[in-house]
């Protein structure tokens, strides 16, 4: 796969999950959408955190919340139900799709990090991931659509077993007006 077709790959994919609860597939959010704004509260959750006096690079956060999902390019958006059902064969997948991917070297790194989830970067970047999905849900909400209800409380609910290995990761999301 070519680096561009990866790209509009993303651009064009939209999350599963969404179309599953009722969001019409023309308003459903894409892979890259998502990883966009994963991105950019990754960096505002870092920043936060490093002016705490946290050791953390807000640039290594958000390069990991915005290439958490390449691998979505080759395998498509796995449903959750379908993602947990398949346990560790989902990882595997996981690792054969980026193995597949025109990357190298310090990109490939960092989706190694991203997998690991053993830094304070990589766990910021999921935090990123689940702050942005919960926005996404609660906008939909918002809209109407009842059936988003519990990607938003699940999203929560992993949010909140971070703030377990991030303590001020609570005071940082409210400061941000993000619960």
């Amino acid at each position: 796969m070519m680096l561009d077709e990866l790209l509009q790959a993303l651009k064009n994919l939209s999350r599963t999950g969404w179309m599953l609860r009722g969001v019409p597939h023309s308003e459903a959010e894409t892979v890259a959408e998502h990883s966009w704004e994963s991105a950019v509260l990754a960096l505002l959750i870092a920043y936060k955190l490093k002016e705490k006096g946290y050791e953390i690079s807000p640039e290594k956060a958000a390069a990991l919340a915005l290439i958490h999902d390449l691998a979505e390019s080759v395998m498509g958006d796995i449903p959750k139900w379908t993602s947990d059902a398949c346990g560790e064969t989902r990882e595997q997948i996981e690792r054969q799709a980026l193995n597949a991917l025109p990357l190298q070297g310090e990109v490939k790194s960092l989706l190694e990090e991203w997998m690991k989830q053993d830094t304070l970067e990589s766990k910021v970047a999921k935090a990123g991931d689940y702050a942005s999905t919960y926005l996404q849900a609660r906008r939909y909400y918002d809209q109407g659509i009842r059936g988003v209800r519990e990607i938003m409380e699940s999203s929560i609910k992993a949010l909140g077993n971070l703030k377990k290995r991030i303590p001020d990761l609570t005071d940082i999301l409210r400061e941000l007006g993000l619960t």
